[in-house]
C-alpha cells in the first residue's frame, strides 16, 4: 500500500511538473514572439525614420534615441545605438549627396575635425552626466531648433546686418554646382565646436543643429547644408561613438542587425531630397523636429513618475 502511495504521489507530483513545464514553455513562446514582432515593429519605425531624416538632413538622432528609450532602452545605450545608426544612415546617404553634387566638401572637412573632436568629448563624458540633466538639455535643443526653423522669415531680417555674423573681413567665398555664398569662419567653427561637444552628451548626431545653424544663421543654401551636413554628422556620430564605447556604457544587441536596413532607408531617402520643394523644407524640419522633442518629452514625464 505504501508503494502505490509512493506511485501515486510521484505521478502526480510528475504530472504538476509537467504541467508547469507546459505553461512555461506556453509564456516563453509568447514572449518570443512579443520580442520578435516588437523587433520588427521597431525596425519599421526606424528605417522610415531614416528615410525622412535623410531628406531632411536631420541624421534621425533626434528620434533613434528617444524611441529606443521607449522600447526599454537606458537613455546612455539607446544614444550609443543612435550615433551608430547616425554613422551608418550618413555614410550612405552621403553616397548619394555626392552624385547630385550638394556636399561642400571644404567647408565639411574643416568644420568636422573640431566637431568630431568635441563629440569625441561629449560622448565620454557622457557616462557622468545623469539622466535629470540629459533629457531637458534634449528637449530644449530640439525645440529651439524646431523654432529657429519655422521662424526663418522673422529670423533671416535681423540676422542680415549683424556685424558679429556677417562680418565684412573673414569670409570665405564659396562656389558649389552654380550656388554663391559665403562663410565667416571665425564664427561657424567654433559653434559647430559647441554643437558637436552636445551631439556627443546627447547622442544625437547634430544635425537637427547644425541644419538651423547653416540655413537661419549662416545662410547656407538648403540643398548644400543638407549634403554638408552628411559628412559632418558620420564624424561627429563616429567620434561621439567611440567616446560612448570608451566610457564603457554601450554593449552590443541585436538592434545592430537593423543599421545595414537603416543604411538602405537613408540612400533612398537622400535621392529624392533633391526633389523635395525647398518651400516645403522648413516647415517639414520644424514638424519633424517638434514630433521628436514631444517623444522625449513624454519619455522624461513617465520616467520622473
Amino acid at each position: 500500500m505504501n508503494f502505490a502511495f509512493f506511485i501515486c504521489s510521484a505521478i502526480i507530483i510528475i504530472g504538476n511538473y509537467l504541467i508547469l513545464l507546459r505553461i512555461f514553455f506556453i509564456f516563453a513562446k509568447i514572449t518570443l514572439y512579443m520580442m520578435f514582432f516588437s523587433f520588427i515593429f521597431l525596425g519599421i519605425i526606424l528605417i522610415a525614420i531614416s528615410f525622412f531624416s535623410a531628406i531632411l538632413g536631420l541624421g534621425g538622432g533626434v528620434f533613434y534615441t528617444p524611441i529606443q528609450v521607449l522600447f526599454g532602452k537606458s537613455v546612455h545605450a539607446s544614444a550609443g545605438n543612435s550615433l551608430l545608426f547616425i554613422m551608418v544612415a550618413s555614410f550612405c546617404a552621403s553616397i548619394t549627396y555626392k552624385r547630385i553634387k550638394c556636399i561642400d566638401w571644404h567647408l565639411a572637412i574643416v568644420l568636422m575635425i573640431g566637431a568630431g573632436l568635441c563629440s569625441f568629448c561629449g560622448g565620454y563624458i557622457s557616462s557622468f552626466i545623469p539622466d535629470s540633466i540629459v533629457f531637458p538639455l534634449l528637449i530644449a535643443c530640439l525645440f529651439i531648433s524646431a523654432m529657429s526653423m519655422g521662424l526663418a522669415k522673422w529670423i533671416h531680417p535681423l540676422l542680415h546686418n549683424n556685424r558679429f555674423l556677417r562680418p565684412k573681413r573673414f569670409l570665405w567665398h564659396r562656389h558649389i554646382d552654380h550656388i554663391q555664398y559665403q562663410i565667416p569662419y571665425l564664427v561657424l567653427i567654433p559653434v559647430t565646436m559647441i554643437i558637436g561637444l552636445l551631439s556627443g552628451v546627447l547622442g544625437i548626431g547634430g544635425g537637427a543643429l547644425f541644419i538651423p545653424l547653416f540655413i537661419v544663421v549662416f545662410n547656407i543654401p538648403s540643398r548644400i547644408a543638407v549634403g554638408t551636413n552628411s559628412i559632418m554628422l558620420f564624424s561627429t556620430s563616429l567620434m561621439g561613438f567611440i567616446g560612448h564605447i570608451l566610457s564603457a556604457h554601450w554593449v552590443p544587441t541585436t538592434h545592430l542587425a537593423l543599421a545595414p536596413l537603416i543604411g538602405l532607408g537613408a540612400i533612398v531617402g537622400a535621392f529624392h531630397m533633391k526633389r523635395l520643394n525647398s518651400r516645403l523644407f522648413q516647415p517639414l524640419f520644424s514638424i519633424m523636429t517638434i514630433l521628436a522633442g514631444i517623444v522625449v518629452l513624454i519619455k522624461w514625464i513617465s520616467t520622473v513618475q
